[in-house]
């Protein structure tokens, strides 16, 4: 009883991290330019919360930045707290529009 009760725990806290890896990317409130080709984002996370930058694609014309986040899947309250993150371009940043994972433009900063 004990190892069934054991693997029903283990697949529920995996079917909760999966169910995080599916959802669409995170928003980005807004960025910064800390240099010319490195911008600071800011985006939202919450207790027992891994955010991070899943991949940053760039053109010519813009610079798209993908956030996700896997939360621990407990039944507890969360509280959301502003997050910045530090983003390495492979060009300067120039004209370039940024998008956001979900193809909204943040504020810029």
């Amino acid at each position: 009883m004990r190892r069934l009760i054991g693997l029903a725990a283990v697949a529920l806290i995996a079917g909760g991290i999966w169910a995080q890896f599916g959802a669409g990317p995170d928003p980005i409130d807004s960025y910064r330019l800390i240099d010319d080709d490195t911008i600071a984002i800011m985006t939202t996370t919450g207790d027992l919360t891994w955010t991070r930058v899943t991949s940053v694609h760039e053109t010519e014309t813009q610079v798209e930045i993908t956030v996700r986040s896997v939360t621990v899947p407990l039944p507890m309250a969360s509280v959301a707290f502003p997050l910045e993150l530090t983003v390495s371009l492979r060009e300067p940043l120039g004209d370039r529009q940024v998008m956001d994972g979900s193809g909204h433009s943040p504020t810029r900063r």
